[in-house]
């Protein structure tokens, strides 16, 4: 069963192009098989559109953080020391 902490609160999840909640969301997923919740777990890390038992679903996720070399920021190269 799909939960609240699978749902991350920065993303923006569309069901036939109207926001939901998470619980409404918890509640449609109610009805999903397993292998329809494992696919919905991976399209919420990978973000896009698709359809799931005939409901279309879009999942928009926040940009990346860049830093001004236009290089992706991530939390484990932040701190590491340039190589010579």
């Amino acid at each position: 069963m799909l939960t609240k902490q699978a749902i991350r609160s920065n993303l923006k999840i569309l069901v036939n192009g109207k926001s939901v909640t998470k619980d409404e969301l918890l509640t449609i997923s109610e009805e999903w098989n397993d292998n329809q919740e494992i696919f919905f777990r991976k399209m919420l890390q990978q973000g896009g559109e698709f359809t799931l038992k005939g409901i279309d679903y879009r999942v928009i996720a926040p940009d990346p953080i860049r830093n001004s070399l236009g290089e992706i920021t991530t939390p484990s190269n932040i701190d590491k020391p340039e190589k010579d």
